[in-house]
């Protein structure tokens, strides 16, 4: 059994599902989609349901899911002309629609 069915059959619906099984379909995936992804799979797909992998030394920790006390926000530092960037890209975007 390949790993995309496995997680399909086996795997438990919670948060880090649809984004593991995106990644193994060969789609693109954020950061934040990752990192969900990688809890998803490192907790055996909460195949025990959704709890605190309470695993303070890995890196990924701080955005973990189901972290008690909640997990970390990924916060995008932009310079002021990349900022400019993003704000023309939107209005283009808004003006074609």
């Amino acid at each position: 059994m390949h790993k995309r069915e496995y997680v399909e059959e086996k795997g438990g619906s919670f948060r880090g599902k649809g984004e593991l099984l995106k990644h193994l379909s060969g789609d693109t995936i954020s950061a934040r989609q990752a990192i969900v992804a990688k809890c998803y799979e490192c907790m055996g797909y909460y195949a025990d349901g959704k709890q605190d992998c309470k695993m303070s030394d890995c890196t990924l920790y701080p955005w973990m899911v189901y972290k008690e006390g909640g997990s970390r926000k990924m916060k995008r530092n932009l310079t002021d002309e990349q900022k400019k960037a993003v704000a023309d890209r939107l209005r283009k975007t808004r003006s074609n629609l």
